[in-house]
């Protein structure tokens, strides 16, 4: 199912229950659609994991147990930057995972990574789960439309 955009740091989750799936030979796949592109997230990250959309540009991922305790849980940024701007390699941790060519220009999406601890005792178990399955997740990044998508 693909979500509604929420508004600006609005934080939801990423799969809305239902009630069957429509076949149960087909596994059930939950999408983020943004703008520009859409990421898959596997069927276990649908009550564990939360997610915002800031104005096209970014969207943060986050653990729901780690953000629900203490406002922690960060997963990823991911970030549009215009392919002419190099500063995101100014990031301590990030990862560039494709380039977009979209009517509003080009665009790295960059993978920005936290560099503190984003769980505590009680969630580390979940927070590491998600944090394992993490770059499967953002290489399923697709172009929505007439999007064009370059690996670099």
């Amino acid at each position: 199912t693909a979500e509604e955009t929420p508004s600006a740091n609005e934080e939801v989750p990423a799969v809305e229950a239902t009630e069957e799936a429509p076949d149960a030979d087909i596994p059930i796949h939950t999408f983020i659609e943004t703008k520009y592109y859409t990421l898959t997230l596997p069927d276990s990250w649908g009550s564990t994991c939360f997610y915002s959309v800031v104005d096209d540009m970014t969207l943060v991922l986050r653990e729901a147990s780690s953000y629900e305790a203490f406002g922690g849980g960060k997963l990823c940024t991911l970030m549009l930057m215009p392919t002419d701007d190099d500063t995101y390699k100014d990031f301590p941790d990030y990862e560039l995972l494709c380039a977009l060519d979209t009517p509003d220009g080009s665009f790295y999406v960059i993978a920005l990574f936290p560099t503190d601890v984003q769980f505590n005792e009680d969630t580390m178990e979940a927070y590491n789960a998600m944090s394992n399955e993490l770059m499967d997740v953002l290489y399923t990044i697709q172009p929505v439309g007439d999007i064009e998508m370059a690996i670099p």
